[in-house]
């Protein structure tokens, strides 16, 4: 050991006493300069701009755009310009025969001058520290974890480039050659693992080998053993390779024994690195605050219920739209989003089956059609595999798969089937979102129907009610079973069904759903709807306009009722009849439950709660009557708009009711600077006519309760119970228009809704603790001081150091 060191300190005092290596230090210090300096100014400015988004450190450091992405693309340039002359110089100067005339073995050669490139690269990681500590001026809670695992993955990938280096530099007695030819090997190990991912033997080695990748990982704030190992293993395998080859020069030995050590070595290396690439040999920390790199407890406790394999197999057709992401090419990208999972459960198998089929779907159908129009079956599958680089012989027809899943059903799309060893069977889709695949909590709630009962939903018909497989703008299809849709219950962990209640309602049903009846219950079926509620079953019943005499025998009771007429409010370019309604202490983030046409509840609380014991909650609301239109502004709508004239004989009495009306024939104005709701009673057509707001009518004046909640005790267990003044609000049409300058939150409240209908259990909590480095400590005016610091201050003391010690040894 002594004597690796005393090289390491001879090797370190040359480098030192060069200019090179402090160039090096002064080039990269100015480029992590840059490369923070240029992060953080256009952080602040997002944030001075309120585009920000937490956690403001894995966006700032982490991630393929981060800081420690930036610099990791420069390093394979600045290591060679360091490691190329550690063997090749002491050949070019003839000093390599004075180690060979010392005691010392080429073991401990080697060791030693490794030994200061690891030195130096640590520098070089104190360089890339002291960038991550400005995120302790400018980030408010900064999450110092994941910073110091991005600066340690960094560090390993630099050892493991300076172990390459001294390989290279053993071989030629050239530091120019020796320095490309370093640079030339990072680069292609650096991109190796882009390389043959089409070919299944080859793609597992060349993404193993691939250098890049593996910092990632540390980067993003997680280590793993197996990343740890890695660049351990390919360290050690370059300086093998090192001591092999002066060890070669100093005993003659053959070709072929040279070539059996090199290959020896490196079999056991790929042994090595094979066994860690084993899932229940791997072990994970994950660095940062909130565990952003691991599952949630909700996912953790449903894989901790399974037992035996788990089968993925992906089917995917050459003609869909998704295929590129689980081609071949990108199998490995693709695993990445199982890896999660591998953790608290490695005994997962995924597989690949390929075929092709004319898409069911629409959008992909037009698209294939478009792009294939005159061809042959033939040359269309022969293009598309001529694209994705792949054997016509790979791709099978959708007929060939018929026996394990039904391809029609999935519309041809491509689709994941997960499946265990006892035979129980479930699907993962792809969405038609920007995001498309499947996120951990439709993951989660796929693999948790195969452990669980997930809860059942029974949607009440026989009276005209929404339909769970209308297609239409009323219908229920695409909130309940449509598969490209993210947040249906279909890919929520929520199963559900159709019934009457001419039966009794089995005891499956954890929630029956009672969307707008057009028809009156028969006495049996409120029977049969009563025994439901008096066993403490959970029920949604959505009205809708014009159905209060079919409904409110459904609620009263539970002392509610739906108000007569019908909810209107002022919303800037829509008509009066659309309600945007809000939790009555207003949302967060300033979303809205989007109602076009919805009555209003109004309830006896007291007596509800003395009769039944139900606790009432507002769940959502309209407008507080605010700003309405004064006298004088109905005047300017008059005279905007042509109103009929006043009829003549009428009385006072009549006039001045007429007056106090007037306005209300004129047609939506601009509401910008209108507020308010009410219970509208005379107006139905909003197209054509203006209401004004009536008390004297007896309309009621908002806020007004559009969904309510209830809630009791029942053997034991809480009964709970939804009531909504709209049936639209998770109807197709609703939940796929977009209208400008409304937020909507229908998506938000209908996850809410059955979350809290199933008692917490879907859809799957994956959210995690709110992150608190989620704002920016620095001002525009004060990156002014650290772009001085970082770009010029600290580059310039190493320039000092180098010029201190250039005048030194001059004087000498």
């Amino acid at each position: 050991m002594k004597e690796i060191l005393v090289i390491a300190k001879m090797e370190l005092q040359k480098m030192f006493f060069s200019p090179i290596a402090w160039l090096v230090l002064i080039i990269f210090s100015v480029q992590s300069g840059f490369e923070i300096v240029d992060q953080m100014s256009s952080w602040v400015h997002r944030f001075s701009l309120g585009y920000g988004q937490s956690p403001v450190t894995a966006q700032l450091y982490g991630g393929g755009r981060g800081y420690f992405s930036g610099i990791q693309e420069w390093l394979f340039i600045f290591l060679p310009l360091v490691t190329m002359g550690l063997m090749s110089k002491e050949f070019s100067s003839g000093s390599i025969k004075l180690l060979y005339s010392s005691p010392i073995s080429n073991k401990q050669i080697v060791l030693g001058k490794y030994l200061a490139a690891v030195v130096f690269s640590f520098a070089m990681s104190i360089v890339v520290l002291l960038a991550g500590l400005l995120g302790f001026a400018g980030i408010d809670f900064f999450d110092f974890g994941q910073v110091i695992t991005g600066v340690l993955g960094l560090f390993l990938l630099m050892c493991a480039y300076s172990a390459i280096g001294l390989f290279v530099s053993s071989i030629t007695s050239y530091q120019i050659v020796a320095a490309i030819g370093t640079i030339f090997l990072l680069f292609s190990l650096g991109k190796i693992g882009n390389l043959w991912q089409d070919v299944d033997f080859i793609r597992d080695i060349t993404y193993w080998l691939s250098l890049n990748g593996r910092s990632r990982t540390f980067i993003d704030g997680l280590i793993c053993t197996e990343d740890v190992l890695y660049f351990v293993f390919v360290s050690g395998l370059f300086i093998t390779f090192s001591i092999f080859r002066l060890k070669g020069i100093r005993e003659k030995s053959s070709r072929y024994i040279s070539i059996g050590r090199y290959v020896s070595a490196f079999l056991v290396v790929a042994l090595l690195g094979y066994v860690s690439t084993v899932p229940s040999m791997m072990k994970y920390y994950d660095s940062t605050r909130n565990n952003l790199n691991t599952l949630t407890k909700s996912s953790q406790e449903v894989m901790s219920k399974f037992e035996g394999k788990i089968k993925i197999t992906t089917y995917a057709n050459i003609y869909g739209l998704n295929f590129r992401s689980v081609s071949p090419r990108s199998q490995k990208r693709d695993q990445a989003f199982f890896e999660k999972y591998y953790r608290f459960y490695p005994n997962i198998e995924l597989e690949y089956k390929y075929y092709y089929a004319t898409p069911m779907y629409e959008k992909d159908y037009q698209r294939f059609i478009r792009a294939n129009s005159g061809k042959t079956e033939q040359q269309i599958l022969e293009k598309y595999c001529n694209v994705y680089n792949m054997d016509v012989d790979k791709i099978k027809p959708a007929s060939a798969f018929k026996d394990e899943i039904n391809l029609q059903a999935e519309l041809n799309r491509c689709v994941r089937k997960i499946e265990t060893e006892d035979g129980k069977i479930a699907f993962l889709h792809w969405y038609d979102d920007m995001t498309r695949n499947p996120s951990e909590a439709q993951i989660t709630a796929a693999l948790k129907g195969l452990v669980e009962t997930l809860p059942m939903v029974g949607f009440v018909n026989g009276h005209g009610e929404r339909d769970i497989d209308n297609m239409g703008t009323r219908g229920y299809f695409t909130v309940v079973k449509d598969k490209q849709f993210r947040e249906s219950m279909l890919n929520n962990g929520i199963d559900f069904t159709s019934l009457n209640l001419q039966k009794t309602v089995p005891s499956y049903i954890d929630i029956l759903i009672v969307a707008e009846s057009k028809e009156h219950f028969s006495d049996m079926e409120m029977m049969h709807l009563n025994e439901y509620i008096d066993r403490g079953g959970n029920l949604v019943i959505a009205a809708d306009i014009k159905r209060q005499a079919v409904m409110n025998p459904l609620v009263q009771q539970f002392d509610v009722k739906f108000n007569p007429g019908q909810v209107v409010e002022f919303n800037k370019g829509y008509t009066m009849d659309f309600v945007t309604s809000a939790p009555p202490n207003g949302s967060p983030n300033k979303r809205v439950v989007t109602m076009p046409g919805a009555l209003s509840l109004s309830y006896d609380e007291k007596l509800g709660h003395e009769k039944s014991g139900f606790v009432y909650t507002q769940e959502l609301v309209s407008d507080v009557i605010g700003n309405l239109p004064s006298a004088s502004e109905v005047e300017s709508l008059r005279g905007d708009y042509v109103e009929p004239e006043e009829p003549a004989g009428l009385s006072e009495d009549q006039k001045r009711m007429l007056e106090m009306l007037k306005g209300r024939e004129a047609k939506p104005a601009d509401r910008g600077k209108f507020h308010g709701s009410w219970n509208e009673l005379d107006v139905t057509d909003f197209i054509d006519d203006f209401p004004m707001y009536n008390p004297v009518e007896g309309e009621l004046g908002g806020a007004l309760v559009t969904g309510l909640t209830l809630a009791r005790n029942v053997e034991g267990k809480e009964q709970r119970i939804l009531i909504l003044g709209d049936a639209d609000c998770f109807a197709n049409g609703e939940i796929s228009i977009r209208r400008t300058g409304i937020v909507s939150g229908n998506y938000d409240f209908i996850s809410r809704m059955f979350y809290w209908l199933t008692h917490e259990e879907s859809p799957v909590n994956v959210r995690r603790p709110l992150n608190l480095d989620d704002n920016m400590l620095l001002e525009k005016d004060e990156i002014g001081m650290y772009e001085f610091l970082y770009r010029l201050l600290i580059p310039a003391m190493f320039a000092m150091i180098l010029l201190f010690i250039w005048l030194r040894r001059r004087g000498r």
